[in-house]
């Protein structure tokens, strides 16, 4: 008999591709359910098939990936991962992701494609870039960021009607109408423009055929009494102030992707000093969390599942505590048959018990003294 490789020997380079295939495979077939109908009704009307949340988290590694792997705070963790995915909010699925060292600036990781066509961007401050509105509009698909506190954009005009609204904002920068608002919501066009620019050049660039303003709005935190700035393109008969708001929040479905899959997926830090098997505890983290994903719609399906009043983090939760059991019931489906016990026998052979472990116990002692 043949003995069974150490379980360690098995991340290998081949099963690091063999997983990739199956990630990319799952991630172009699962699908998950969708949002509230509050957003997908405007969604419809600009002709947008998704929405892609787009952000990075940062993962430990062990200092010796530091030249492979290096991390901006090199002091106090000398190597991170910085995982970056696309999460498909109205399914609830990864459609992409890259790894890259810790110290590689976000902005690049959001490459523009032609797969933009029809999907709605949200995505944070780390990937503020103004060429890429552009080129987002040029692909066909549409945006939503936060604006950054050093932006102060040149407004065209209010795009809200009726009372109230007698505020001309014709030429005032952003940061200048701030704070002579009376109302909770701002919603303007304008565009980026340099702090010298003219009059006469203003004029030249609306007279331009090819000139495509921005929106620019502003709704207000109750809580906190401060409005939150919002840049986008999307059309303004089509998508109210408050929805851009609500449709931007949704991002943060991705914050808790990242939390389900360092809580309970084993992303909170690699401790292998290999980048091949960083790369492969990654991937299987992400098919692990599609998985999940799927068995809960399966779940939902069921008249008295409870599945639906879980939240995410709870529920993978859960799904951790049963996985195992899942694994074995799937592998006895695909026709795996095989005998726990001579699994563990066969590991136990492979990986010879340490000196400590055969020492034997107090019990034994006892059973071999003679009776009085």
């Amino acid at each position: 008999m043949q003995p069974i490789p150490a379980f360690y020997d098995r991340f290998t380079p081949e099963l690091l591709e063999f997983l990739k295939r199956c990630l990319e495979r799952a991630m172009a077939r699962v699908v998950f359910e969708a949002l509230p109908a509050r957003e997908t009704e405007s969604l419809e009307a600009c002709d947008i098939r998704e929405i892609v949340a787009i952000d990075s988290t940062l993962i430990p590694l062990h200092p010796d990936l530091a030249e492979s792997f290096p991390n901006a705070r090199s002091t106090t963790c000398p190597a991170a991962a910085k995982l970056n995915v696309q999460l498909g909010l109205l399914h609830r699925a990864p459609r992409a992701f890259s790894i890259s060292s810790g110290k590689t600036a976000e902005s690049p990781l959001l490459p523009t494609e032609a797969w933009m066509e029809g999907h709605l961007l949200l995505f944070d401050l780390g990937y503020f870039k103004i060429e890429r509105f552009r080129e987002i509009d040029d692909s066909g698909g549409f945006f939503i960021s936060r604006l950054k506190t050093n932006s102060n954009p040149l407004l065209l005009r209010s795009l809200r009607e009726g009372p109230g609204n007698r505020i001309d904002l014709r030429h005032w920068r952003l940061r200048e109408v701030e704070p002579y608002l009376r109302r909770q919501v701002l919603d303007a066009e304008g565009f980026f423009a340099p702090s010298n620019i003219t009059d006469k050049k203003v004029r030249e660039i609306e007279e331009d055929p090819a000139f495509r303003p921005l929106r620019f709005v502003g709704v207000k935190n109750e809580k906190t009494g401060e409005y939150h700035l919002y840049v986008t393109h999307l059309p303004a008969d089509k998508v109210s102030p408050e929805e851009i708001a609500d449709l931007y929040r949704a991002r943060w479905a991705v914050e808790i992707f990242f939390k389900e899959l360092k809580s309970h997926f084993g992303l909170s830090s690699i401790g292998s000093g290999k980048k091949h098997i960083v790369e492969i505890v990654i991937c299987v983290a992400l098919l692990t969390v599609i998985v999940s994903g799927q068995v809960r719609r399966e779940l939902e399906k069921e008249p008295r599942s409870d599945v639906k009043e879980m939240g995410p983090l709870i529920y993978a939760e859960h799904f951790h505590h049963i996985s195992t059991g899942l694994l074995q019931a799937v592998l006895y489906h695909e026709g795996f048959l095989f005998d726990p016990a001579s699994l563990w026998i066969g590991a136990i052979r492979a990986d010879p018990l340490p000196e400590h472990y055969r020492r034997g116990r107090l019990e034994d002692v006892y059973r071999q003294r003679e009776p009085n």
